[in-house]
């Protein structure tokens, strides 16, 4: 298997105990939308050899603005979390750099072009993201960040960024090493919707509701990664889905939430769940059926 992995024209040099791994690589960064050439290698260093180790040190950065902010925060602060997170959201996109290039994992998290046409995928997201955000206006759901719109678009940018490189980037790709593809997605997918729960004092059922619209985003987004063969248009949509939610004063369904309110979450949230399962269906369904060399 090793001697095949390192002819191959088409390959991801692991070496070590993940060679076997890298042998099964090519269908599987087809799935995720890596491209590479046919004269290329991915080449990893010695860390990157060790996914589980970098999906641990990943897990370990996303934790420091969250970190930061509880250090940064007190009971009489007037400032917005987004203002209060924005050293540690810095610092992590730093760390989380260094650990791309110490890793040598650029391709394999998707820190590429996009594929042609990468955007019709992404129009019909956009506008519902949109639109939710204009029912959260008119319904009234609560006021918007206190930021000043350049702080904001700032810091929503560190927050996109930081998250998509950390759980469709780092975490997507060390799962799918032991997972089928969806398997991965959903099991990445929970793990992003559970850290997303929201403040202490929510009602269970505004906590259900916000894990089940976050899940429903977290596979709409992964697929949105697999259309368009690149982490980066997930970025773009990650940050626009941010701002818009902020800027539109969030979702409080607490705070005396109105139905229309509830419609436009409901619909949202099956717009994702339905269109990210169809984009995942077809992915799957057009790409080539590889089997996996006997070892």
């Amino acid at each position: 298997c090793r001697d095949r992995l390192l002819d191959a024209p088409t390959s991801v040099r692991l070496g070590g105990r993940f060679a076997e791994w890298g042998c099964r690589t090519d269908a599987r960064l087809a799935l995720m939308g890596v491209s590479i050439a046919s004269d290329q290698t991915v080449t990893v260093s010695r860390l990157g050899r060790h996914p589980w180790l970098v999906a641990l040190i990943a897990i370990v950065i996303q934790l420091v603005p969250t970190l930061v902010y509880f250090a940064r925060a007190d009971g009489e602060s007037q400032r917005s979390v987004l203002a209060d997170m924005w050293p540690g959201l810095v610092i992590a996109a730093v760390l989380l750099i260094v650990l791309v290039l110490a890793t040598g994992w650029a391709r394999l998290v998707g820190l590429v072009p996009p594929r042609a046409g990468w955007w019709k995928w992404s129009v019909l997201p956009v506008v519902c993201v949109t639109v939710l955000a204009v029912v959260g206006r008119v319904a009234g759901w609560s006021e918007s960040d206190s930021m000043p719109l350049v702080g904001l678009v700032a810091v929503l940018l560190l927050v996109a960024f930081n998250e998509e490189l950390v759980f469709r980037g780092f975490l997507l790709r060390s799962f799918r090493i032991r997972l089928s593809l969806v398997g991965a997605i959903v099991a990445v997918s929970v793990l992003f919707a559970l850290l997303h729960t929201g403040t202490p004092g929510e009602s269970a059922v505004s906590i259900g509701v916000t894990v089940a619209a976050v899940f429903s985003l977290a596979l709409l987004q992964a697929a949105l990664l697999l259309a368009g063969g690149s982490l980066i248009p997930v970025i773009v949509f990650h940050f626009w889905w941010d701002l818009m939610i902020f800027s539109g004063g969030g979702i409080d369904l607490d705070a005396d939430a109105t139905p229309l309110a509830w419609v436009a979450l409901i619909a949202t949230t099956t717009m994702s769940l339905g269109y990210g399962s169809y984009m995942l269906w077809r992915t799957q369904s057009q790409s080539p059926t590889t089997t996996t060399p006997a070892h």
